[in-house]
């Protein structure tokens, strides 16, 4: 038997070798998790540091609006840093007459001022044609960024494009990536713009937009090659893409976004467990500056985080600016104004109702200013095609050319500006019966999401079901699954009364020439131009219906049946006049 300090002695014994087996076992897991790092991101790179603090300033869907834009100058200044980053995600053309007349160069003297330090192209960047992009592109005193558009055929854009990696950025070119250097640290900012650019604007034949994901992917991969650990996605596709894209493409901490007009008080965080990637938006229309610090580690891993927005037109108690206009841009933007106020201020019509263009009901359902939109459009084209074959005359409008609503009273030349920002042309297409039909369940199928190719209609009205499948299509218009949501659709007489739509007979159909490219995945209508039966019409929008008020007088527009969603309910439980038996 052995003694009791005998006894002791072993089971001291015993307990250090437990620590001991646990004490390299904790060892090994902390080399491995280095390891797993360090193989994720690569190691330290020589000279980083292990606190480096970055601020990023970020703007986005500006849109041509310019009321703030001196604001936001003093804003920036106060807030930049010698560690500062100013980005922008795109969409700064289209929107209000500020772009109508000056085509984006009033808003780039602003972005020249503030000094951005990179901007990626949003989709509205393209409505004009790259030959506007490209004096817009050339004149600025930063780098564009984009990753998954290849321009070497554009005659336009092609001569500006430095097709490397790891480039510094030369004002007025464009680039998949660049490196800026901050504080000695380098970092870089890659780009990304939504592929259905394609659809969505007019970028012309020569332009190729691919899948986002592995574009990105390719652009990482090539920062990381060179030794950059921290990495920033400047992108142009959405929210629910930006988390996709956290999600799917290692290696990006930070994605400054845009398009989906998201106002993202403070950054979303994607698995914050492992390497967190931060998403931050700022809105839309330059209401607000969005601010976001972060600190990384050595390994180019964000450790610590804040942000926010801010509020531009915010006031102090006593109703002043919290931001007082920056004197300079004050007073340029007055001379910008000025110049406008002439043109925009003469009247052209008057409303004795309020006509609606939000947003909201625009995209959803009939309105009243969609309405009187598409019957100008008809009344146009009654007036220049003559076609004694067509069984009849009817117009489709996208309501994202819809994209403000006009008070009661007098009507400006300003506020068709505002309704009708893209300065889209009128055009005519001849086409079947079954292309109208396949038009409109496009048109239908992306109420649910408030999608601007939802049309406004003339000389027709049409009865659909919200309940059944719409239409669904991939990122460059190719359809993947047929919609069946268009129940019936009937043609407007001379009498008033409404006649069943012929699958073969021919009608003129007057639409904008967006449309009639394709644009918002309207296949139909590009099939029939592409096959010869487009009309040489370029009719400036806002135009048109400014004659049209001087022929109509004052508007008495209303909601009138043109547009019925069933919801699921048998078109028998329905009377001809779209009410409800």
């Amino acid at each position: 038997m052995k003694s009791r300090s005998g006894r002791s002695s072993i089971y001291k014994f015993a307990i250090v070798m437990i620590l001991i087996v646990l004490l390299t076992k904790m060892s090994t897991d902390a080399e491995s998790g280095v390891a797993g790092a360090e193989k994720a991101r690569g190691t330290q790179a020589a000279g980083t540091k292990d606190d480096f603090q970055l601020r990023i300033l970020h703007t986005n869907d500006t849109h041509a609006h310019l009321d703030l834009i001196a604001r936001r100058i003093t804003a920036i200044k106060q807030l930049r840093t010698p560690n500062t980053l100013l980005l922008d995600a795109g969409d700064v053309f289209a929107g209000t007459p500020y772009f109508t007349q000056y085509e984006g160069l009033a808003d780039l003297w602003f972005m020249n001022a503030a000094g951005y330090d990179g901007m990626t192209f949003g989709n509205h960047e393209f409505d004009r044609g790259t030959g506007t992009l490209r004096p817009f592109i050339q004149g600025a005193s930063f780098p564009f960024v984009s990753a998954n558009i290849t321009y070497k055929d554009d005659p336009n854009l092609g001569p500006l494009l430095v097709d490397r990696a790891g480039a510094q950025g030369e004002p007025g070119h464009i680039y998949p990536s660049i490196i800026r250097v901050i504080n000695g640290e380098r970092v870089g900012i890659i780009g990304l713009t939504t592929p259905e650019a394609a659809a969505l604007s007019s970028p012309g034949q020569h332009l190729v937009f691919r899948e986002a994901m592995e574009a990105a992917r390719h652009a990482v991969a090539a920062l990381q090659a060179i030794g950059v650990n921290k990495i920033i996605a400047l992108t142009h596709h959405g929210l629910a893409a930006d988390q996709k894209l956290a999600d799917t493409v290692p290696g990006i901490d930070i994605i400054v976004g845009g398009h989906s007009h998201t106002r993202l008080a403070a950054p979303a965080v994607r698995h914050a467990d492992r390497e967190p990637t931060l998403i931050v938006q700022a809105g839309e229309h330059g209401t607000d500056l969005g601010q976001l610090d972060v600190q990384f580690n050595g390994l180019g891993v964000v450790t610590n985080w804040s942000g926010k927005l801010i509020a531009l037109d915010e006031t102090k108690p006593d109703g002043t600016p919290l931001w007082p206009g920056e004197p300079a841009s004050a007073a340029k933007l007055k001379d910008f104004a000025m110049a406008l106020e002439q043109v925009k201020g003469m009247v052209v019509g008057n409303t004795k109702v309020t006509l609606d263009g939000e947003h909201a009901h625009v995209r959803t359902r009939e309105t009243n200013l969609g309405n009187l939109i598409a019957d100008g459009m008809l009344d146009k084209i009654k007036s220049l095609v003559h076609e004694p074959d067509a069984e009849g005359y009817i117009a489709i409008q996208n309501s994202g050319n819809i994209r403000a609503s006009i008070r009661r009273g007098p009507i400006t030349l300003g506020n068709l500006l505002m309704v009708m920002p893209f300065s889209n042309k009128i055009t005519a297409l001849k086409m079947t019966g079954d292309e109208i039909i396949a038009a409109l369940e496009n048109g239908v199928s992306g109420v649910e999401q408030r999608e601007g190719r939802f049309p406004q209609v003339a000389g027709m009205r049409f009865y659909y079901d919200s309940s059944k499948q719409g239409e669904r299509v991939d990122a460059v218009t190719h359809i993947r699954e047929a919609g069946h949501r268009i129940v019936k659709v009937q043609l407007l007489r001379e009498d008033g009364s409404y006649s069943n739509i012929k699958p073969d007979a021919l009608y003129v159909v007057a639409t904008n020439t967006f449309m009639a490219r394709g644009g918002d995945f309207y296949t139909s209508m590009k099939r029939a131009s592409d096959a010869g039966r487009r009309y040489k019409l370029e009719l400036l929008d806002y135009e048109v219906i400014s004659g049209y008020l001087g022929k109509i007088g004052r508007v008495r527009a209303g909601v009138e049946g043109r547009i019925v969603d069933l919801r699921g309910v048998q078109m028998a439980r329905f009377h001809e006049t779209g009410k409800k038996k």
